[in-house]
C-alpha cells in the first residue's frame, strides 16, 4: 500500500515525474520505477474496460485484425519471454498479470485513508493470515464482477437479447480474455485444482528441536531453502528471525544458524502456530548439511543404498505432501460464482438455435429525428415518379420536393412505426428481395420520446420499413425518389457491428397537396405496418409458387449490396470451440478444487 502511494506521488504528485522539473532521463527513471507498484491500478482499469465492452457490445477501438495481431502479438511475446529469460526463468510468462491482479486490493487501499501529516509506515499484518488478507479482497471483487458480467452476456445472447450486439469473432476474443483473467484470479485465490506439491523442493519430515529468536520451536519439515516449524506463540508476517538447530547426518553433526524471513503463519486446531520460514544467506557448512539431509540421504533411501541400512528396513524419511486447504464459505461462494461465469460463456459461445446461425442474429437500432423547417408548397414542382412497391395503390404520394434545411439540434420523433424483416435464403434465383425468398416474420418497433428504436432480426439479408408519421416526409427526397414517400424501404447493413442509423424527417406544411388525398391523416396503430408487410410478402410468395416462370422472381424489396449481407458462418467455428474448451477446462479445475482426497494415513 505504501509503495503504491509513493509511486503515485512520484508520478502525479507535486514535484513528481509529470509535474516536476526533471531531465527526460530522470522522468523516464521515475516512471519506470512506478510501473510495478501501480500495476494494480492499471489492471483495475483494464478489468473495468473489459466488463464495459462485454456489457455494451462495443469495443474501445476498432481496427483490422491483421494489423492488431501484427502490432500486439510480437510485443506480448517479446515482453513475456524477455522478462523470463532475463530473470533466469524465475519470472515465468503470466507472472506479471498474476502480480497485477494480486496487488489490486493494495492499490485500491492506497487511494483512501492517505495521511500526509506523518511519514509512511509499514502496514501491520495480523498474526493469523486469513485468505482474504493474504491474497487481497480485490481479487474476489474481480471474480464476482466479471462472473456477473459474463452471466448477463450469456443470458442476453441466449434468451433476452437486451445487451448490445457485436460480431461473433469480437465476442469470442473478449470471452477469451475474460476466461484468462478469471483463471489467473482463481488460481491466485487457490480455489482451483492445484498440484499436490506447491513448493519448489520436496519437504523432508523431521522432528528437530530449534530456537527462532526468543521462541522455542520444533522443525516438522525441512528443505534446503526453508523450513516449517511449530510454535506455541504467533509471529508477524515478514518478520526476520534467526533459526538455530542441530542437523545430524551420516557425515556428522552440524550446528546451524540461519537467518530467515517469515512467509506464512497459520493457526492449527491444536492451538499451535505453523510458521513457514524462508532461509537467507547460508555458510558453506550449513549448505552442505542441508543438502545432505534434504537431498542426498532421501535419495539413498529410495534407492535402497543408505549406508548402514538394509533395503528391507523402513525408511526414516518421507516426502510430505501439501496440507489440504481448509474449506471456507468464501471459497465455496467463489467457486459457485465462477461456475455461473462458465455457464455464461457457454451461453454466448454455444449455438443459439437449431437451424439458425448466430452470425445471422442482428440487433438493429437507430434514431429518427426531425430536421429543417417546414417546406413551402410549390404547385409548379412535378411529383416524383413512383413504381410498383409494397404499398397499396392508394397510398398518398408527395407532389413537391421539400428543400433541405440544416438543423443545428435535431429532435427525436416519437411514435414512428419501424418494421424490420429478413430473408434467410435467397431462393432458386439466388437473388435477395425477390418473391421466392424465405422471409422471416416481420418485427415491429415504435420510437420513444427521443426517436430511438431497436429491432432484433434473424437472417442474412434484412430490410427496414419506416412508415412516415402524420405530417412528415423524408428529409432527403432525392434518396427515395423511386420509392413511395410515405413508406420508405431500405436494406439494412447487417455486416457492420451493432449498426446504428439516423433517419431524418422533415415536417410538411398542411398546404402541400398530393394527388390522392392529403398528407395528413390518422396515425397508424401499432401492428398495422408489420401485418401489411407480412401479408404483402406472403401474397408475393404465394403467387410465385403457383405460377413460377424460369429466371428471376419479381423484385419485392430493394436488392441489398454485397457489403450489406451478413457474413456466413457457423456457431461451431474454431474460435467458438476453443472458447468452449477453455470454459470446460476452467470448470473441471474448479470442480477438482472441491475434491478432498484422503491421505495415506487416513486411508
Amino acid at each position: 500500500v505504501e509503495r503504491a502511494r509513493a509511486a503515485r506521488g512520484l508520478v502525479v504528485g507535486r514535484g513528481g515525474a509529470l509535474r516536476g522539473r526533471f531531465e527526460w532521463r530522470q522522468r523516464l527513471a521515475l516512471l519506470a520505477w512506478s510501473v510495478r507498484p501501480l500495476s494494480g491500478l492499471r489492471r483495475m482499469v483494464f478489468v473495468a474496460l473489459l466488463a464495459t465492452a462485454v456489457l455494451s457490445g462495443t469495443v474501445p477501438f476498432h481496427g483490422e485484425q491483421l494489423i492488431l495481431l501484427c502490432a500486439w502479438l510480437p510485443s506480448f511475446l517479446y515482453t513475456s519471454l524477455g522478462i523470463s529469460l532475463l530473470s533466469g526463468w524465475t519470472l515465468r510468462p503470466g507472472d506479471r498479470a498474476r502480480w497485477s491482479l494480486h496487488s489490486i486490493g493494495s492499490s485500491w487501499s492506497s487511494l483512501r485513508g492517505e495521511r500526509t501529516d506523518r511519514p509512511a509506515r509499514p502496514v501491520r499484518t495480523p498474526i493469523i493470515a486469513l485468505p482474504s488478507r493474504q491474497y487481497g479482497a480485490g481479487l474476489s471483487v474481480v471474480v464476482v464482477g466479471l462472473s456477473v458480467v459474463v452471466l448477463l452476456r450469456g443470458v442476453s445472447d441466449r434468451f433476452t437479447h437486451t445487451l448490445g450486439a457485436m460480431p461473433r469473432s469480437v465476442l469470442m476474443v473478449l470471452l477469451l480474455v475474460t476466461l484468462w483473467i478469471l483463471g489467473l484470479s482463481l488460481d491466485q485465490l487457490r480455489v482451483l485444482g492445484s498440484r499436490r506439491q506447491l513448493r519448489h523442493t520436496a519437504r523432508i519430515a523431521s522432528s528437530l528441536p530449534a530456537t527462532m529468536g526468543e521462541r522455542t520451536v520444533s522443525i516438522v519439515d525441512l528443505t534446503s531453502v526453508g523450513a516449517g516449524v511449530l510454535s506455541q506463540t504467533g509471529i508477524e508476517l515478514l518478520e526476520r528471525a534467526v533459526l538455530e538447530t542441530v542437523i545430524t547426518t551420516t557425515s556428522g553433526v552440524t550446528s546451524v544458524r540461519i537467518p530467515g524471513i517469515v512467509r506464512n503463519v497459520s493457526l492449527l486446531s491444536s492451538g499451535d502456530y505453523r510458521i513457514g520460514v524462508e532461509f537467507g544467506d547460508r555458510d558453506e557448512a550449513t549448505a552442505n548439511a542441508l543438502a545432505e539431509f534434504c537431498t542426498v540421504e532421501p535419495m539413498w533411501e529410495h534407492l535402497g543404498v543408505m549406508p548402514g541400512q538394509s533395503v528391507l528396513d523402513k525408511g526414516r524419511m518421507v516426502y510430505l505432501e501439501e496440507p489440504p486447504a481448509e474449506a471456507s464459505p468464501g471459497r465455496m461462494l467463489l467457486r459457485v460464482v465462477a461456475m455461473l461465469a462458465v455457464l455464461g460463456v457457454v451461453g454466448s459461445a454455444a449455438p443459439a438455435t437449431v437451424g439458425a446461425s448466430a452470425a445471422f442474429d442482428h440487433q438493429v437500432s437507430g434514431t429518427i429525428v426531425e430536421v429543417g423547417d417546414p417546406p413551402v408548397a410549390d404547385p409548379g414542382t412535378p411529383a416524383p415518379s413512383v413504381p410498383d412497391s409494397l404499398v397499396d395503390i392508394d397510398e398518398p404520394i408527395a407532389t413537391t420536393e421539400p428543400p433541405m434545411v440544416d438543423s443545428a439540434a435535431p429532435e427525436g420523433v416519437a411514435g414512428v412505426v419501424v418494421v424490420g424483416v429478413c430473408s434467410v435464403a435467397p431462393g432458386p434465383d439466388d437473388a435477395w428481395g425477390t418473391a421466392d425468398d424465405d422471409y422471416d416474420a416481420p418485427v415491429e418497433s415504435i420510437t420513444d420520446e427521443e426517436g430511438r428504436y431497436r429491432l432484433n432480426l434473424t437472417g442474412e439479408a434484412c430490410w427496414a420499413v419506416i412508415a412516415t408519421p402524420e405530417g412528415y416526409l423524408p428529409a432527403d427526397i432525392g434518396d427515395v425518389a423511386d420509392e413511395v414517400v410515405s413508406l420508405v424501404v431500405s436494406a439494412v447493413d447487417v455486416s457492420a457491428p451493432a449498426g446504428r442509423t439516423t433517419v431524418e424527417l422533415q415536417r410538411v406544411d398542411a398546404a402541400v397537396s398530393v394527388p390522392n388525398g392529403s398528407m395528413t391523416g390518422p396515425r397508424r396503430a401499432p401492428g398495422v405496418e408489420s401485418d401489411r408487410l407480412g401479408l404483402r410478402l406472403w401474397r408475393a410468395a404465394s403467387e410465385w409458387n403457383e405460377s413460377p416462370v424460369p429466371g428471376r422472381a419479381p423484385q419485392v424489396l430493394p436488392e441489398p449490396m454485397t457489403s450489406q449481407l451478413a457474413e456466413r458462418g457457423s456457431d461451431d467455428s474454431s474460435l467458438s470451440v476453443f472458447v468452449l474448451l477453455l470454459a470446460a477446462l476452467l470448470a473441471s479445475s474448479i470442480l477438482l478444487g472441491l475434491a478432498r482426497p484422503r491421505s495415506r494415513a487416513a486411508g
